[in-house]
């Protein structure tokens, strides 16, 4: 490749970055953080859509930056290897869509006739993030070498948090049922669900009042994670 063309090839990829800032600042002009007319729950599907929005953005703008990465290597053994190496670690970092053996393991609310259960609070009837955690965690334990919820990638990054009767994922908002998906060896991950704690009890409360629980084994594809890995703020734990 001639110092042209390389030249060339760097202009447009600047170009793009600076595309992808200036449909971010876009995206988020004009928009208001509170509604006096609208509900939570419509201000937080509101969000979770123009999020949605934004990130099909990114993710457009991430796949040309690639494409012309590639050209300018122009057979550059150099960058070559370099290329092939970063997608290996892309397996690993949950960056790059993985498919193989798994298990898929979806949970659900209560019905409403379980609201009648001596003993049974509003509380009890419901999914909440630890039972989520609970999963993943026991997945995490049983080899899992990638999972998704609600097929949104689970990276290092990721925070699973209650956003009223709803979940928040990795900036999305969902409602139930959910749906928690691992690629890995099946016996090693339903014996891991079978060995949690956490699990152990989610199961004890479905059993006893209705809250769904379904594990399915098959092949499974996760999709890739396209938001930013990066972190803003960190504390070291004392």
């Amino acid at each position: 490749m001639t110092t042209l063309a390389a030249r060339t090839a760097v202009f447009v990829v600047l170009v793009l970055c600076g595309l992808l800032m200036t449909t971010s600042a876009r995206v988020a002009d004009g928009t208001q953080l509170r509604n006096e007319t609208s509900s939570l729950s419509d201000i937080v599907e509101q969000r979770s859509q123009s999020n949605e929005e934004l990130q099909q953005l990114i993710s457009d703008r991430r796949a040309s930056i690639e494409e012309l990465e590639k050209s300018a290597a122009g057979g550059d053994s150099g960058v070559e290897e370099a290329q092939s190496a970063a997608e290996a670690l892309a397996v690993e970092a949950s960056t790059a869509a993985t498919t193989g053996p798994g298990l898929a393991v979806t949970l659900d609310d209560a019905p409403p006739e379980s609201a009648g259960i001596d003993g049974a609070t509003a509380n009890d009837l419901i999914i909440h993030q630890q039972d989520l955690e609970g999963v993943i965690n026991a997945l995490w334990a049983g080899g899992a070498e990638g999972i998704s919820v609600q097929g949104q990638r689970i990276v290092s990054t990721s925070s699973v948090k209650c956003v009223g009767n709803t979940l928040r994922i990795n900036a999305r908002v969902f409602s139930p049922p959910y749906t928690v998906e691992a690629v890995g060896d099946q016996e090693a991950l339903s014996a891991a669900l079978e060995a949690s704690p956490a699990v152990t009890v989610y199961r004890s409360y479905a059993e006893r009042l209705g809250l769904g629980w379904k594990v399915e084994t098959g092949p499974i594809t996760l999709t890739e994670y396209a938001d930013s890995l990066e972190v803003d703020q960190a504390k070291v734990k004392q």
